[in-house]
Order: C-alpha cells, then structure tokens, then sequence
C-alpha cells in the first residue's frame, strides 16, 4: 500500500516466476539453529539444484537478494556457479537500494523461496505464496503468525523438498481474511505506540 505496488498475476499458459532469495552463509551461521547448514559450498549445489529443478518444471527462477552487500556477493558466486554447470534460462534481478524496489521485485514473481526474514514479510503482504527457509526463530515464528507455517522448511532440507513444498504452497493461496486482520493489528499497534510516545513528550 505505501508504495502503490501490485503482485504480477499468474496468466495461463505461461511460465511461473519463482523468486530465489539468496543470502550469504557467512551472515546466517552464527544464530542459526543448524550451522552445518550453512558450509559455503553446500549452499552452492543447493541453489543449483533449485535452480535446475525449477528449469525443469516449467518454471523461470528469479535470482535476488535484499539488497545487502554481503548478499549480493553471494548472488554473483551463485551466478558464477550456475553457469560453470551449464545451468541457464535464470533471471537475476539488479541489487535492490530503496526499500519500493525489493517490494516491486518480490511483487513481480508468483512464489517465493527465500531466507531472509523481510523477504518473507513482503511476500506475504502481497500474497505471494512462500517457502521460508528457518535458520532461526523469528522466520518460523512469522510463518505460523500468518497461518504459512506449514510450508516451512529447515534450512538443512534438500532441492526437492523445497520443489515439492514450493507445488504446495503454490496450490494453497494465501489466507486473505488473515492477511487484513494481522495489518489492521500492526496498524492499531502502531497507533497504540505512538500514543505512549506522545504521552511522554
């Protein structure tokens, strides 16, 4: 809503657009629940195989972080990696430097798989089905606040268990009756907290 953005729709026919939230495992490892999820290498055959198994499915990845710079590093290794396997048929969107243009990027896909805790939020707020990947509390914690917790997935799960959840989560839309009630929430929240501050000025 404050930035007058709407999700792509899904068009019959054509190809789905699946957004790929990569981040650094170097960013991750220290509070994650499982380090030895987070090996530099692993991380790389993991997303090939994403990559790869979206290809084949019909699907057009789209490549992204949220902008940091430690993110974008990872981005372009995991680019690099890709086409060392003669992997391609990948989209790889431009690093995001306002917050509008991570929302346009995750607002232009049709389903996410994704890491990072505000990608996941974004997603959400604009209906877009996800796949988070927990690597700690509070991405789980806002995966079953929204009523998505059941397409978590930990992150020492494998390519086609994230394949197989992205279908499930593709085929369950996003509550929408859930989605107002949590923003009017946040909203009455919100208010409530500006109120206090007031009261102290």
């Amino acid at each position: 809503e404050a930035y007058d953005v709407a999700r792509v729709k899904r068009v019959k026919g054509k190809p789905l657009r699946v957004g790929v939230g990569l981040a650094r495992p170097t960013e991750m490892v220290l509070p994650a629940e499982d380090t030895t999820a987070f090996g530099h290498h692993r991380l790389l055959g993991f997303w090939a195989e994403v990559v790869k198994g979206l290809e084949q499915a019909g699907h057009v990845p789209v490549l992204f972080t949220n902008g940091a710079a430690e993110d974008e590093l990872f981005l372009s290794e995991v680019v690099a990696y890709l086409k060392s396997q003669k992997i391609s048929g990948f989209d790889v969107l431009p690093r995001p430097t306002l917050p509008r243009t991570l929302v346009m990027h995750i607002a232009g896909v049709h389903a996410l798989v994704a890491f990072r805790l505000h990608a996941n939020i974004v997603g959400y707020a604009l209906e877009v089905p996800t796949v988070p990947l927990v690597w700690d509390g509070k991405v789980r914690a806002f995966a079953e606040l929204t009523g998505r917790g059941a397409y978590c997935l930990p992150a020492s799960t494998t390519p086609g268990k994230v394949l197989a959840m992205l279908e499930k989560a593709l085929a369950t839309p996003v509550d929408a009756a859930h989605l107002k009630q949590l923003q009017q929430d946040t909203l009455n929240d919100a208010g409530a907290m500006l109120g206090l501050l007031e009261g102290v000025a």
